[in-house]
């Protein structure tokens, strides 16, 4: 198989990123886009104008789950950006090292299909735990076994 990797160096550092062209497959082979979730293209970008350009030179923004000004989701090739309310969280790709269903959550809102499940958690490095709410169905699976992967290839 492939390297899903890519290396590049930073200040002197090799770093790697995983392939762009990965993690868009595994969402849309897992998962796919939906009514507010979206892989960002040349022809939806300028929706995203704002978010996408607090981005790095050399990072790119892959899929966004894009609710409202004040909840919103962006999976770049390097990091996941989450913003709830007026809260925003960056967590770094490499930093992820777990991704679970919020089954708590989500039986406290009495949801058992598995259909309707829109939140998950990202555990980190630093044994911090995030709650994400994303778009339920198809979306909410793909950015799942996304996560998923990045987290399996630390």
């Amino acid at each position: 198989m492939d390297d899903p990797f890519v290396g590049a160096f930073v200040e002197g550092v090799m770093v790697k990123k995983l392939k762009s062209s990965i993690l868009l497959s595994i969402f849309r082979r897992k998962g796919g886009e939906g009514l507010y979730t979206e892989v960002i293209t040349d022809k939806n970008k300028f929706k995203y104008a704002l978010i996408l350009s607090s981005l790095k030179d050399d990072e790119e923004g892959l899929i966004i789950y894009f609710k409202n000004e004040l909840n919103w989701f962006l999976l770049s090739n390097q990091r996941i950006v989450i913003t709830q309310q007026v809260i925003t969280t960056v967590i770094s790709n490499d930093d992820i090292v777990e991704v679970s269903l919020d089954l708590a959550g989500q039986a406290e809102d009495r949801i058992i299909n598995k259909a309707e499940f829109t939140r998950l958690i990202v555990s980190d490095i630093r044994n911090r735990k995030h709650k994400i709410q994303l778009e339920k169905g198809d979306p909410y699976w793909g950015i799942f076994q996304v996560l998923s992967f990045i987290s399996q290839k630390r």
